[in-house]
Parts: C-alpha cells; sequence; structure tokens
C-alpha cells in the first residue's frame, strides 16, 4: 500500500497542477536549469505535441512558476517566491519516490470534485423531498 499523499503536496497540486503533462514540464525545467525551455525541445521528451507544451508552459508562467528566458527562447524555472519553490520541492520529493500514487490521484482527483459537487445537490434534493 503506498504512502498517503501530504495534504501540502495535494493543497499544491490543487492549486498549480491541471494535468500530468503540466506536473512533467515543470518539473523537467526544475531538474534541468540549463535546458532549452521551449515547446519543440520539450515535446521532444515527452510524448506530447509542441501545442500542448507550450499551453503548459503559458499556465505555469502565468501562476509564477516559470519565466520567459531574458534574450533567449523559451522558458526557465523561475518560482516568484521561496514558498513557491519550496512547494514545487516537496511536489518533487514526493514525486521521485510516489510517481504512480500521484499520478492516479491526479487522474481521479476532478472527478472526485465532480462527484462531491453532485452529492451537494443530491443531498439539497433528498431535503427537499421530505
Amino acid at each position: 500500500m503506498s504512502d498517503p499523499i501530504p495534504s501540502d503536496v495535494k493543497r499544491f497540486i490543487r492549486r498549480y497542477v491541471n494535468s500530468v503533462e503540466q506536473l512533467e514540464v515543470l518539473l523537467f525545467l526544475r531538474d534541468h536549469l540549463d535546458a532549452e525551455g521551449t515547446a519543440e525541445a520539450i515535446s521532444k521528451k515527452f510524448v506530447s505535441t509542441p501545442s500542448s507544451v507550450e499551453k503548459r508552459l503559458q499556465d505555469l508562467e502565468s501562476l509564477g512558476l516559470i519565466a520567459r528566458r531574458p534574450g533567449k527562447p523559451g522558458y526557465h524555472y523561475a518560482p516568484k517566491t521561496q514558498r513557491l519553490n519550496e512547494g514545487i520541492g516537496r511536489l518533487a520529493e514526493y514525486y521521485k519516490k510516489h510517481r504512480m500514487s500521484l499520478i492516479e490521484w491526479i487522474f481521479r482527483e476532478p472527478f472526485e470534485r465532480v462527484r462531491d459537487f453532485a452529492d451537494a445537490f443530491k443531498l439539497k434534493e433528498e431535503d427537499d423531498d421530505r
């Protein structure tokens, strides 16, 4: 049985990560500080398309986790705050040890949110039926 995902890692993912691809792009840039951070170069590292990776890069930039390279093409790892850097560090540490459980949770999480939302209405309907 895998270790439960720490609550701080879950909070970070809920706020800053919307897909496994986005997570892997972020951690790639973190672990490869000198890598060419273009969508084309990164998409070759993963089985993905440059357009999909470009969307992830733009999302990560808007969240303040990466930035465009000054005077160069592409992006680099550049969290806006030390707190973000620490959150990414905790996420990376957990991901290295429990990759599959974290990926499974990321895929499952949106469905759990939808179910919880639907259940809130179900309870309301049951109360209305009384």
